[in-house]
């Protein structure tokens, strides 16, 4: 199985729905090296971390057959997240206080776009994260 490291960052820092610039690079290895695909896109009317859901998903949607992925993100929120969407979907999205998840159509979306993937998540650094932070907070 091919394996696939996912980058995301979204200049969009606040709490409070707004617009900016998010973006990913996917990575593949390949017999001459690392492979990159590098995509900026607008996030409109959007949180801090429904902008990571909506730039991963845009990644995600990428991908055409199934694959080992290492999502590597900035926000704890998304690796939080990952790690407690199969959890949500078998609690009907409810949180284990028994509150809904917050952007559910997004990590439903997620969901749907994980299926089948071998994945893991990491907020740790990585050599991309300068440039790929520079290129989301260049354009607001």
């Amino acid at each position: 199985m091919q394996h696939v490291n996912i980058y995301t960052a979204s200049g969009i820092r606040s709490p409070r729905a707004g617009s900016g610039t998010a973006g990913y690079i996917l990575e593949v290895m390949t017999q001459n090296g690392p492979a990159t695909l590098t995509k900026t896109a607008e996030i409109l009317n959007a949180t801090a971390n429904r902008s990571e859901l909506r730039i991963l998903n845009m990644a995600l949607k990428r991908l055409t057959k199934k694959c080992s992925l290492t999502i590597h993100t900035e926000s704890g929120y998304v690796a939080a997240g990952i790690e407690e969407l199969f959890r949500w979907q078998e609690n009907g999205w409810k949180t284990s206080r028994g509150t809904d998840v917050a952007n559910k159509e997004e990590w439903l979306e997620t969901a749907e776009l994980l299926n089948g993937h071998a994945f893991s998540v990491t907020t740790e650094n990585h050599e991309y994260r300068a440039w790929l932070r520079s290129e989301v907070t260049r354009k607001e």
